[in-house]
């Protein structure tokens, strides 16, 4: 689903979109062409399990390197600092994410009845994107 809404978003005749899996990151190669690398939703435990290491040592030098890092629902909690997701529920997560591109905790859900699987508890916002728009270097670069 990610991969369809990027690319109606983008400038195709500029950028694609490419799928890559955690095999894929890990092996690398990919930084090359990539501008910005989108970590979508679902669950984030499935990113930590496969990518913790080796797999975000390669996103961060992409992204201490100029690269950006997009990370929509768990791939928004994925690159933060502590994960707080439903705490006190049968869906709790809690703990520290390796990334940290975000210093603080990310807190969810911010809408009740989430659901996994299905479009409960799911809420369409509109995004608005300015063209003006700076990257940084992650929190942790800044610091040293």
């Amino acid at each position: 689903m990610a991969h369809g809404s990027i690319e109606n978003f983008i400038d195709s005749a500029c950028h694609r979109v490419k799928t890559i899996d955690a095999d894929d990151l890990k092996r690398g190669g990919w930084e090359r062409d990539c501008k910005l690398l989108v970590m979508p939703g679902g669950a984030d435990l499935p990113y930590c399990a496969a990518l913790n290491g080796e797999g975000n040592s390669k996103i961060r030098r992409f992204v201490e390197q100029g690269g950006a890092y997009l990370g929509i629902c768990a791939g928004g909690y994925y690159g933060s600092s502590y994960v707080e997701f439903e705490k006190g529920t049968p869906l709790e997560v809690l703990g520290h994410r390796e990334l940290g591109f975000f210093s603080g905790t990310a807190r969810g859900c911010v809408y009740p009845g989430f659901q996994y699987g299905s479009t409960t508890g799911v809420r369409v916002v509109n995004i608005n994107v300015a063209k003006n728009l700076k990257a940084t270097k992650p929190q942790q670069q800044q610091q040293q």
